[in-house]
């Protein structure tokens, strides 16, 4: 028999896959295939009921990543929920289009398919909608309000002094593009170093906006010239284990980052690698994989440390031995250490030894050109670079 552990984090990591590929809402189809009920509080509290039963005893509260932030940051749910009923066609002659030598940045730019459609409504976000014009609309409109909330015209033009402070906690980087000239981003989400967070005095909400800023950054200013572009995302699991729904910090700020991004980036994969999987991994994908669209999965590849993820990586990218952290190629070796557990405990808590990774720098060209356009908003704006603790 599937135990809790197993099940929850499966479909929590099939969730994250849906929102990176394809930005699909399937919330309600796991609540509905979880023995357990997720109640979305507005505190971001989760709070686990049995169906039909008493709360169950395993409690994952969410604290922010720190817990003196008091500012709501779920905006892409909050934002939704205001513009419910707001799903009138949009003005054309009210839409200003980004345009980077002038320093605009907006949501439209040029062949995004708003020009020839007769509401003004963005090819990626009817997609997204799956053709349902009343449906885009209010997804268009949720994520102006979102945009004009947070000020996102104008992030690319504000100094970001924690940038490298985020790069340190949130281990992420464009490492080049693959031979169909996609950006390839590299996401380590379980290496989030939350203890790296609080002694810098980063909260979520900066973390998040960082995120957003790459994004920006990619969409507004590298490929600026293709409003449909896509991606190519490789996501490593490296350090998942079953502890990882323990850490409430973490899965706190991931679920407000995948709603974020599912909301406001939509359509923006064109294949996601999924490396270094753990053994139990790709069997309980297999199990869920149904909650999926077939043209989601056909996005997905998974691969557990080993020649045949080294082969597909070596397919991705030409120099990727010289660009990938060596902790994903099979020839990589390290110590591992192992915690004893306890009676009942569930899942593998195995550790690796991290060294390595601390120890990676990610150096590519493109990297190089995002710390220079944010060092140089820094000096425009007579700021300096924070230093990492």
């Amino acid at each position: 028999m599937i135990t809790f552990f197993p099940c929850a984090i499966a479909l929590l990591l099939v969730w994250v896959v849906s929102a990176v590929v394809e930005s699909v809402h399937i919330r309600p189809i796991i609540q509905d295939a979880l023995p357990v009920e997720w109640a979305f509080e507005r505190n971001y509290a989760y709070i686990l009921r049995a169906r039909g039963g008493s709360n169950l005893t395993f409690d994952a509260s969410v604290a922010t990543i720190d817990a003196s932030s008091e500012t709501n940051t779920n905006s892409a749910e909050q934002t939704t929920i205001a513009t419910n009923e707001a799903s009138s066609p949009i003005s054309k002659g009210d839409i200003v289009r980004s345009d980077k030598s002038k320093g605009i940045f907006s949501l439209y730019q040029v062949g995004d398919g708003s020009e020839d459609d007769p509401d003004g409504i963005l090819d990626r976000y009817l997609r997204m909608q799956l053709g349902h014009r009343d449906d885009a609309m209010q997804a268009i409109q949720a994520t102006l309000a979102w945009r004009k909330e947070h000020d996102i015209d104008h992030l690319l033009l504000r100094p970001q002094p924690k940038f490298d402070v985020c790069k340190a906690v949130f281990p992420h980087c464009f490492i080049g593009r693959d031979k169909f000239n996609h950006v390839i981003l590299l996401q380590r989400p379980a290496l989030i170093d939350i203890p790296k967070a609080k002694a810098n005095s980063l909260t979520n909400d900066e973390l998040l906006m960082h995120y957003v800023f790459v994004n920006e950054y990619l969409w507004q200013i590298v490929e600026s010239e293709q409003a449909l572009g896509t991606m190519t995302s490789v996501l490593d699991l490296r350090g998942l284990n079953f502890g990882v729904l323990k850490k409430t910090d973490l899965i706190g700020f991931c679920k407000t980052f995948i709603s974020t991004m599912d909301a406001h980036y939509p359509q923006r994969a064109y294949k996601t690698l999924i490396i270094n999987a753990p053994k139990w991994f790709n069997a309980l994908y297999k199990l869920f994989s149904p909650l999926l669209r077939e043209s989601t999965k056909a996005k997905i590849q998974i691969y557990p440390r080993g020649k045949k993820q080294d082969a597909a990586l070596m397919e991705l990218l030409d120099n990727a031995k010289d660009v990938f952290p060596s902790s994903v190629w099979s020839s990589h070796k390290e110590s591992k250490k192992r915690k004893r557990h306890k009676r009942g405990d569930d899942g593998d808590d195995e550790e690796v030894d991290a060294s390595s990774d601390n120890a990676w720098k990610c150096d590519s060209g493109m990297e190089k050109d995002l710390r220079a356009y944010v060092l140089s908003r820094l000096e425009v704006a007579g700021e300096k670079m924070g230093d990492v603790k």
